[in-house]
């Protein structure tokens, strides 16, 4: 019977260390991007719980809306209001500049889904306005 040379034996489990070691270090990389990928998502989910929770609450959407609505520069204006079930309508035909700025800088600024946003300019102080909001 022909004996092994205990120096293949050593290079054998030497090589074997280092394979290892090798791998044990690819597999560290792996684990730690995924761990990123996964505070990404983390992070993702809970930006849109955030702005889920803002824009799902329609009793708060309604009272925005008839506050803006019933501001005296609003009023004023006489825009055409049609309410639905779901959403609520806006329009005028000859929208004066700093009103329509003020109803516009209202909307904006707050938490509102807006649908529809039509603008045009009429003449270089009025403007007409289709403005769709839902709840």
């Amino acid at each position: 019977m022909k004996q092994i040379n205990p120096l293949y034996i050593g290079a054998f489990l030497l090589l074997a260390t280092l394979f290892l070691l090798i791998k044990i270090e690819s597999y560290k990389n792996e684990i730690i991007q995924a761990d990123k990928k996964y505070n990404e998502i983390e992070h993702l989910a809970s930006n849109l719980h955030k702005l889920k929770s803002i824009y799902a609450d329609t009793q708060k959407s309604k009272r925005t809306i008839t506050r803006i609505l019933a501001n005296q520069k609003v009023k004023n204006a006489h825009l055409n209001i049609t309410k639905t079930k779901n959403a609520i309508v806006l329009s005028h035909k000859s929208l004066n500049a700093q009103t329509a700025h003020y109803l516009l800088s209202k909307i904006l600024n707050n938490s509102l889904k807006i649908t529809r946003l039509q603008l045009k300019r009429e003449t270089s102080t009025t403007l007409s306005l289709n403005l769709e909001l839902a709840w």
